[in-house]
């Protein structure tokens, strides 16, 4: 029985070809929503039309880096069960509340859970834990799956132990600083988190980018859009590069994030995922020609 350690974190998205293929790049970023809308558009349409074998499809579920590869995989999907448990993660809606999903009685299925953490996705919520865990991750195999005339493959396995737990201290210490960012204007900032992201891809599903340390809730959560749209410039602390199984991981300390939606009149105070997102279409704007350049 196939058999590896891996690194559990605290994240739920589906399981599609959308997630199954890397796109862990920063300047994919505006692929985010247009893969949360697509996903939405199929599930609307499979219930519309009774097409069940499009939602059956769709699966959402957690995953794992793994210290090794499994016949060309790095990455494990897990079960969202199985990472509550391991996490004692919790659910955050912006500007609305926090809810427990540990309380697993609230879900009589698991199918409850993973529609519930799927809505939660589209909607842009986050899932925190106060810790990241190494697990023994077995019964991996590899399934192929076609929608329409693409086919794409994952791994998935079961979480059999937990073999130890790293706090926010803990993850911070296992960790080797890259760059301070306190005290540094907001343009210092986006260029440092864009050069950071652009020369550490993470190889995860559709844009993860790495880890986010809520040092002031002593929070531990994935980098992603939804996120970024939390993190103010000025809230960034530090850069910081954690090493599993060969790969190395992005994480940024910020201070606190702003569970609050950014408003249209705050345009003086703008989030990490605006500026990043105008960096990259800066960044790859095509080079205007000119008549006597031709």
């Amino acid at each position: 029985m196939a058999w590896r350690r891996a690194l559990v974190m605290p994240v739920v998205c589906p399981i599609d070809r959308y997630s199954t293929m890397l796109r862990g790049d920063v300047n994919h970023i505006d692929v985010y929503d247009e893969v949360r809308h697509a996903i939405r558009y199929r599930q609307v349409l499979s219930r519309s039309f009774r097409l069940y074998e499009f939602e059956r499809r769709l699966r959402t579920g957690s995953f794992a880096q793994l210290d090794r590869g499994f016949e060309g995989h790095d990455i494990v999907f897990l079960h969202p069960f199985e990472m509550v448990r391991a996490l004692s993660a919790s659910s955050v809606l912006p500007a609305i509340t926090t809810i427990d999903i540990t309380r697993l009685g609230m879900f009589r299925e698991s199918r409850q859970l993973e529609k519930y953490l799927g809505d939660l996705w589209y909607k842009g919520g986050i899932i925190v834990s106060s810790c990241i865990a190494e697990a023994v991750v077995d019964n991996l195999a590899v399934k192929y799956k076609r929608v329409g005339l693409h086919e794409y493959t994952y791994c998935y396995g079961r979480m059999r132990r937990i073999i130890r737990r790293m706090d926010v201290k803990t993850l911070i210490s296992n960790t080797s600083l890259e760059a301070f960012t306190k005290d540094r204007s907001s343009e210092d900032v986006v260029e440092l988190i864009y050069e950071f992201l652009v020369t550490t891809p993470t190889h995860w599903p559709c844009m993860v980018l790495g880890l986010v340390v809520d040092r002031a809730r002593n929070w531990v959560i994935t980098l992603n859009p939804s996120t970024l749209d939390l993190i103010e410039p000025s809230g960034v602390e530090e850069l910081r590069i954690l090493v599993y199984g060969g790969r190395r991981i992005p994480v940024i300390v910020v201070e606190k994030l702003i569970l609050i939606r950014k408003l249209s009149i705050d345009k003086p105070s703008r989030r990490l995922g605006e500026l990043l997102s105008l960096k990259v279409i800066k960044t790859h704007l095509p080079y205007r020609v000119f008549p006597d350049e031709v």
